[in-house]
């Protein structure tokens, strides 16, 4: 089992000591299994292309940059993964701070219209406009198929050049995870 380290500096400032000095003064850690390794990092909205030509939403915030390259995590039965492995096209949507009520009307959605277990369980629900349940605004990409989020400061249309299932040592998980390499 994975373990991690969490340091507690919020009673004890951090100095640097010799090595001679006291471990006392520094600072405190703890030992846990976390259920899942998650820090915080930035939103984006991904807007991809369903079957039937639609533009399906989705807030996720398992992404980051490489250069000229994105990188994207998704649970592998999730909608938005399934859209971008099969069309390989999707926008890349960098919503502001005044967006959270967007942000937050699209977390607790599916675009699959029999979400699994796992995500009804959590209370996602199918919604097949998501323009609609949050307000956003549909835009011509100029790239590729998927719409574009108008409200959205920052918008990159992008291609799918790689993807990489994980937890491929995890013979019951193999494959549960996905991350897709994206061409921006």
């Amino acid at each position: 089992m994975l373990t991690s380290e969490i340091s507690d500096c919020s009673d004890t400032p951090y100095s640097s000591t010799s090595s001679n000095s006291s471990t006392s003064s520094l600072p405190s850690h703890s030992i846990i299994s976390p259920a899942i390794l998650y820090f915080g990092t930035p939103v984006a909205i991904i807007s991809s292309l369903n079957e039937d030509q639609t533009t399906n939403l989705a807030a996720i915030s398992s992404v980051f940059w490489l250069g000229h390259r994105c990188v994207l995590g998704f649970g592998a039965t999730s909608q938005t993964p399934i859209n971008l492995r099969a069309r390989k096209q999707c926008v890349v949507n960098l919503p502001d701070a005044t967006m959270a009520g967007a942000v937050n009307a699209l977390a607790g959605t599916t675009g699959t219209p029999q979400p699994s277990a796992s995500k009804a369980a959590r209370g996602y629900r199918y919604v097949a406009d998501k323009w609609a349940a949050t307000g956003l605004t549909a835009q011509p990409s100029t790239l590729v198929a998927p719409r574009r989020v108008r409200e959205c400061p920052v918008q990159m249309e992008a291609e799918v050049v790689a993807e990489l299932e994980l937890l491929r040592d995890l013979p019951d998980l193999r494959g549960a995870l996905v991350v897709l390499e994206l061409r921006v």
